[in-house]
């Protein structure tokens, strides 16, 4: 009778230990970022809606954007970077403490490229921005406080506290035959992040996380 009272105070103490703020699991450290459905025809007006903890969030086409902030009166309105003639193609967000990470894809229909950027969604100013050289821009991950990220044949990791490029690949289509030109969420594998081709092809890359250096493909 003993042990099995004994065993049911170290399982409750278990219990209440993981359940404390602050203490988490390895598997919690990571984060996806969400991908935004878009409303509207890629041609003409559209619109990125998506909620975070703090409320609604609606992003035009063309960079506007506007919060309607649980129990506010005014919304908040903010306008994202696109560059000279770009609309927004495609949108990742994920929240971050008090923050708003948003990674988007713009286009002029000739070319893409597109921004990563964190920002304060008290006050809706941003706390840096980010270029990510590339179009096709994939889902991002983030592991602590630093985020990989991927374009077609270009992949990256970003500090984000501060927005720096810890390293960047952006040549793959000179290592790659044909190059790739879209990738799925990374997965992390001990010190190994793989990206893996989107597609058919199945194609997948690691690389070392530290340093940015290609371990292998497949």
């Amino acid at each position: 009778m003993k042990s099995l009272i004994w065993l049911f105070v170290a399982a409750l103490v278990v219990v209440t230990v993981a359940q404390q703020p602050g203490i988490t699991s390895p598997a919690q450290h990571q984060e996806t970022f969400t991908r935004i459905e878009r409303i509207g025809e890629a041609n003409s007006r559209a619109f990125f809606p998506f909620t975070t903890s703090v409320g609604i969030y609606t992003v035009r086409h063309d960079g506007l954007g506007e919060l309607s902030a649980t129990g506010a009166a005014k919304r908040r309105s903010f306008t994202l970077k696109l560059g000279y003639g770009g609309r927004i193609e495609r949108m990742y967000f994920v929240e971050r403490g008090s923050d708003v990470i948003l990674a988007y894809e713009v286009t002029d229909h000739r070319s893409g490229w597109g921004y990563l950027v964190r920002m304060d969604q008290t006050s809706m100013k941003q706390r840096w921005i980010a270029p990510l050289n590339s179009y096709n821009i994939g889902p991002g991950l983030i592991e602590m406080e630093t985020g990989y990220f991927s374009g077609a044949n270009t992949l990256c990791k970003i500090d984000l506290a501060t927005g720096r490029y810890l390293w960047q690949l952006s040549d793959l289509e000179n290592q790659y035959s044909p190059g790739i030109e879209e990738f799925q969420e990374p997965v992390l594998i001990g010190n190994q992040v793989v990206f893996r081709e989107h597609g058919t092809r199945e194609r997948e890359v690691k690389v070392e996380k530290g340093s940015g250096t290609i371990l292998g493909n497949r």
